[in-house]
């Protein structure tokens, strides 16, 4: 799949519960030959040398600087088997996204986009809250609860 990604021209990819299903470290090896960023606005890693998330993306464009976050519900880390979070935290997104906005808006970011696996429930408020974030792109769920 990542190679398909990849030819399709991929610039980014927010890795939720199934990218998890294999463990961190086919994760790893995945991000490797992606050619683009995993982003984990929220996540975090005990060991560096598993990590493979950036926090943020900002994209150069001929016109508008881009900057785009991926933010996961912290439901996701019980929605694959848990062993393959050991070690990654999944923190608040509003919060998480609060920071990187703060980076992308001074590193010149005329909008911002944000990525994220949550339900509807969840990414509703969050657009609603994330001041700075121009479009919310929510995806992952199959219910409205």
């Amino acid at each position: 799949m990542i190679d398909l990604m990849r030819v399709a021209g991929y610039t980014a990819l927010l890795p939720a519960n199934h990218e998890f299903d294999s463990g961190a470290e086919t994760l790893k090896r995945r991000q490797t030959r992606s050619a683009f960023p995993f982003l984990g606005t929220n996540l975090s890693v005990d060991d560096d040398e598993t990590a493979v998330f950036s926090n943020y993306l900002l994209i150069e464009t001929a016109g508008p600087r881009i900057g785009v976050l991926g933010l996961l519900s912290q439901e996701v880390a019980i929605l694959t088997n848990p062993d393959h979070f050991n070690g990654i935290q999944i923190s608040d997104p509003l919060e998480a996204a609060e920071s990187a906005i703060e980076v992308l808006q001074r590193q010149g970011a005329d909008y911002i986009i944000a990525l994220t696996h949550m339900k509807e429930s969840e990414a509703l408020p969050f657009s609603r809250q994330a001041e700075g974030v121009n479009l919310v792109i929510a995806d992952g769920y199959r219910d409205l609860g």
